[in-house]
C-alpha cells in the first residue's frame, strides 16, 4: 500500500495528547507546511473547484465594481449641488438593474457559491490526504468527491434557494426605498428591513457555532465514508470540550488569509476601477485573471486545517457510534482509532 500525502504523519504525533494542548501557531505552521510540500496537486484541486465558482462568479464582480464606481460619482455631485444636479434622480436610475428578479436571483447564488467552493475543497483536500497511490491523483480525487454530491451539495442547493429569496427581496426593498421621495415617511419596507436588521447577529451568531461545531464534518464525511447526518454527529462528538480551541485556530487562520488576501486583491481592484473609469476594454482581463488566481492561491489553507483538526481530534478522539462497521480501516498515519 503506499504512503499518504507527504508530511500527513508527523513523526511526532502522539494519539495520547490532547489535541487542544497542542500550539495553534504550530497548527498553522503545519497547515502551511502541509500546503507547500504538496502545493502541486492542491492548487489542481483548487482550480477545479474554486476557480469554475470564481469564473461563474466574475460577472456578478464586474457589475458590482462599475455600480460602485457610478455611485461614487454621483454621490460626489449630490453632495456639491443637491438641488441642480439631477444626482438623486440618475442614483435611482442606476438601481434600475436591481428590479429584475434574474439579476438579484443571480445575486443570491453567488453570495453562497463560495461556500459550495469550500465544502468541496474541503472534502477533497481530506481525501488527497488520506489516499494511497493513484488514488491521491486529482482526477481520481475529484471523482471521489463528485460521487458523494447529494450529501455534499444538497444542503448548499437549499442553502442558495434561501439566499435567492432573501436577495430577491433585498433588492426590492432597495428599489422601494430609492422610489420614496425624500421627507414623505418610511418606506413600505421599513418594518420587516427593521426586524430583519435585528434577527441578523443572531443568525450570524448561530451560523458561527454550528461552523465551528462541523468544523470536521467534511473531512469525515469524505474518508469514513459515512453520510451527511453521520458526519455532523462525528464533528460534533470530537469537538466537544475543544470548540473554543477549533474556533481560535479558525479564527486565526482567517485573520492571516484576510490580511494577505486585502494586500494581494485591493491593488486588482484599484486597477480594475481604473481600467473601468476609462472605458473598460481588454485590459479588464488582465487584473480578474490576477484576483482569479488569488483566490485560487489563497482557498486551500482552510480545507487542509481542516483535514489536520480532524486527525487530530480523531486520533484521541471518541469512534463515532454510527460509524458503519465495514468502513474503511483508518489510513497510514492516522494512528488508533480506538
Amino acid at each position: 500500500m503506499g504512503e499518504p500525502a507527504p508530511g500527513w504523519a508527523p513523526a511526532d504525533n502522539d494519539a495520547r495528547l490532547d489535541p487542544a494542548r497542542r500550539p495553534i501557531s504550530e497548527v498553522l505552521h503545519e497547515t502551511f507546511a502541509m500546503y507547500r510540500r504538496n502545493a502541486g496537486p492542491i492548487l489542481i484541486l483548487a482550480a477545479i473547484f474554486e476557480g469554475t465558482i470564481g469564473l461563474l462568479t466574475l460577472p456578478y464582480l464586474v457589475f458590482s465594481i462599475r455600480l460602485a464606481l457610478q455611485m461614487i460619482e454621483l454621490m460626489g455631485r449630490f453632495f456639491t449641488d443637491p438641488a441642480g444636479s439631477g444626482a438623486l434622480s440618475e442614483m435611482t436610475a442606476l438601481f434600475e438593474p436591481l428590479r429584475d428578479p434574474g439579476v438579484a436571483a443571480y445575486a443570491g447564488v453567488v453570495s453562497v457559491a463560495p461556500i459550495a467552493s469550500i465544502v468541496l475543497l474541503t472534502a477533497a483536500v481530506a481525501r488527497f490526504f488520506t489516499a494511497s497511490g493513484e488514488a491521491r491523483m486529482p482526477d481520481a480525487v475529484v471523482g471521489s468527491v463528485l460521487r458523494r454530491w447529494p450529501a455534499l451539495l444538497l444542503p448548499i442547493g437549499l442553502l442558495a434557494v434561501a439566499s435567492v429569496g432573501l436577495s430577491i427581496w433585498s433588492y426590492a426593498t432597495t428599489a422601494d426605498t430609492l422610489d420614496t421621495p425624500i421627507g414623505t415617511g418610511y418606506p413600505s419596507t421599513f418594518g420587516p428591513s427593521l426586524a430583519l436588521s435585528l434577527v441578523t447577529p443572531v443568525v450570524l451568531a448561530g451560523a458561527v457555532y454550528l461552523a465551528v461545531r462541523w468544523a470536521v464534518a467534511l473531512p469525515a464525511l469524505a474518508v469514513e465514508g459515512i453520510g451527511l447526518r453521520a458526519a455532523l454527529a462525528r464533528s460534533s462528538a470530537l469537538t466537544t470540550r475543544r470548540r473554543l480551541y477549533v474556533a481560535l485556530c479558525v479564527l486565526a487562520l482567517g485573520a492571516i488569509l484576510t490580511i494577505v488576501g486585502s494586500i494581494l486583491t485591493i491593488p486588482f481592484s484599484l486597477m480594475s476601477a481604473a481600467i473601468m473609469a476609462n472605458g473598460g476594454g481588454p485590459l479588464l482581463a488582465v487584473p480578474l485573471l490576477l484576483y482569479l488566481v488569488t483566490r485560487i492561491v489563497l482557498a486551500p489553507p482552510l480545507p487542509i486545517l481542516c483535514a489536520i483538526l480532524y486527525r487530530d481530534l480523531r486520533t484521541s478522539g471518541p469512534r463515532a457510534p454510527d460509524r458503519p462497521a465495514d468502513s474503511a480501516a483508518a489510513p497510514p498515519g492516522w494512528g488508533s482509532l480506538g
